[in-house]
């Protein structure tokens, strides 16, 4: 099956998505309850240089961000993962950044074989500004070390465009890279 992927940088525009009063207001209680949970438990957080009263607004924004990308692919998203090898959103990853020129940030392991979005933006305004397949992406060139943790910063320039991820969603063969 041949797939007709086009990098985002070489495309064009970005999706971007418009959330309700009413949806930010369901993704922040998710969001809330996540740190909660993490709180109770004693999980340390995996998000490198963030201080300790960021945490909550970084789940927050984390939750809308996985709401923005599955009002836009038009998939029903209730913030909850019962098998934590699910997707965030469906079979797929959600990565967010406040920053507009922000890079998609893969670890070491993170699964290879599972689709990564980029979000962009903050509350109500989202930006969907591309994806790719783990694997495909985590390359030496794009490994940093100068973090608070070490990750592959995959510039937005290296990711596919929304239109072919929706595209080619579900189809038979869309992992194959």
């Amino acid at each position: 099956m041949s797939l007709s992927i086009i990098p985002a940088g070489k495309r064009g525009p970005w999706q971007f998505v418009t959330l309700t009063a009413q949806e930010m207001r369901v993704a922040a209680m998710v969001g809330a309850g996540r740190e909660i949970e993490n709180l109770i438990e004693g999980k340390r957080p995996t998000v490198g240089g963030l201080r300790a009263n960021n945490y909550w607004s970084m789940h927050i924004l984390g939750a809308q961000a996985e709401l923005a990308l599955a009002k836009y692919l038009g998939f029903y998203w209730s913030g909850m993962r019962p098998n934590r090898n699910d997707g965030d959103v469906g079979p797929l990853e959600v990565r967010w950044t406040d920053r507009d020129d922000g890079c998609l940030l893969l670890h070491p392991n993170d699964p290879s074989d599972r689709a990564f979005v980029l979000v962009t933006g903050t509350g109500p305004e989202f930006v969907l500004r591309g994806w790719a397949f783990a694997g495909s992406v985590k390359l030496d060139h794009y490994w940093r070390t100068d973090t608070g943790r070490p990750a592959f910063f995959v510039p937005q320039e290296a990711l596919f465009g929304m239109e072919d991820l929706k595209r080619n969603l579900g189809r038979e063969g869309w992992r194959s890279e």
